[in-house]
């Protein structure tokens, strides 16, 4: 208890020799520990781990299990995109001319389709073939796209959707007290999820790779 079961911890814990190659100890033991959470046998929250009960797993189990559609989960990252990063409507021009734009995630319109320029954004689950360079230099003519950068964005919101999904089909207050509490911390846990999503997407979109009217653009911002 007085440990924090984090990986770094249980890394150093593990430990036999001095001499430890640290980084191969880290790889190893993150792999044991995905095996785990992969067979539920532990659980996660935060950044530390723990042993799951019988009545645990048996709950993690029907969270694996509940289905979450890819379009659900990019119709929520067209949310974070649109409604909580970025939140301009029209382009200005000329410090004087307001352009209004359409907003697209993976082939999902976002608001109303006005006609004119678009803002496009291809996550990790849009086809290879969309992402195909001399392709979105063609398909960006009056277009920006944005191929976002590859990270765990996608799986978090994934594991998130999950947990609230399954929530929601489950009358939590008819429930023993126990499955209460372990529904509760699962609630918290989602929450988690939720914010590591949304700045992992911060940084897929820093890092993508951008296409506007017809060329590649290097950019290099700062921040999303």
């Amino acid at each position: 208890d007085d440990i924090k079961a984090n990986l770094d911890n249980i890394v150093i814990l593990m430990a036999d020799d001095i001499r430890l190659d640290k980084i191969a100890m880290r790889d190893q033991v993150l792999g044991s520990l995905n095996r785990l959470l992969s067979q539920n046998y532990i659980g996660r929250t935060g950044d530390a781990y723990n042993f799951l009960t019988d009545e645990e797993q048996d709950i993690q189990r029907e969270i694996k299990n509940t289905p979450v559609s890819t379009a659900d989960i990019v119709g929520r990252i067209a949310q974070m995109v649109f409604a909580d990063i970025y939140t301009t409507r029209k382009y200005r021009y000329n410090a004087r001319y307001d352009f209004p734009f359409d907003q697209m995630v993976d082939g999902q319109v976002a608001g109303v389709l006005t006609g004119g320029m678009m803002l496009r954004v291809l996550t990790v689950a849009a086809d290879p073939i969309e992402k195909h360079e001399m392709r979105l230099m063609t398909e960006s003519a009056g277009q920006a796209i944005i191929v976002l950068a590859e990270n765990p964005y996608y799986e978090s919101l994934d594991s998130a959707m999950k947990i609230r999904k399954y929530v929601k089909q489950r009358n939590v207050s008819q429930l023993p007290r126990s499955m209460q509490d372990i529904i509760r911390r699962q609630q918290d846990e989602a929450a988690n999820y939720e914010l590591s999503a949304a700045i992992h997407l911060a940084d897929a979109i820093v890092g993508g790779a951008y296409y506007v009217d017809g060329e590649a653009l290097d950019i290099r911002p700062g921040n999303v």
